[in-house]
């Protein structure tokens, strides 16, 4: 039921009034099924909606608890890549924020982009989910563009040619796609 509420406010766009009402209510009953059955095989995924939900309402500090939680429980996962990309782009939108915003801590700003960094390289390096892989490298480009943006100019040159390598990873959809058939085969 929750997976239902969470899609429906997916669908629903960024401004409208009844969208956070409803990732709000999906987040309630994620976490009642998570107290609930704490043993279910489904506990990860479920973990894994509430945060995404969690994400979409702004609640960074609460979906990054709960990805963490859920890397921690699940480690040896075969998607437990899936948490730590969407707990590195949660890093990645916090540390952003404590960037951009007037008064904001911007060294814990710079440390949330380092942390998402050392995520998404280990999504990288793991190779477990090419789809993922490809999308991590993307992020990582991103990442490292914004924190590039605001080091000393001094510093700035390698941090952009490592940006420029993470983009230049990304291969087309076509590619993997092509990819992920021949490891199937």
């Amino acid at each position: 039921r929750p997976q239902i509420i969470a899609a429906k406010a997916m669908s629903l766009p960024p401004g409208d009034a009844a969208r956070k009402g409803l990732f709000e209510e999906a987040i309630k009953g994620y976490s009642e099924f998570i107290s609930k059955h704490p043993k279910s095989p489904e506990l990860e995924s479920a973990a894994y909606g509430r945060a995404l939900c969690e994400f979409q309402i702004g609640e960074f500090d609460k979906a990054a608890a709960s990805l963490r939680e859920n890397i921690t429980k699940f480690a040896n996962s075969g998607t437990i890549d899936s948490s730590k990309n969407l707990l590195a782009i949660t890093l990645a939108t916090q540390g952003g924020e404590a960037l951009t915003k007037d008064g904001g801590d911007k060294e814990a700003g710079l440390a949330k982009l380092r942390e998402a960094e050392e995520i998404l390289r280990g999504i990288i390096d793991g190779k477990k989910d090419l789809a993922l892989v490809n999308d991590a490298n993307f992020q990582l480009g991103e990442i490292l563009s914004m924190r590039a943006a605001f080091t000393p100019e001094s510093d700035r040159q390698p941090i952009y040619e490592q940006a420029a390598a993470a983009y230049m990873a990304v291969l087309p959809k076509e590619t993997i796609v092509a990819m992920q058939d021949e490891k199937v085969k």
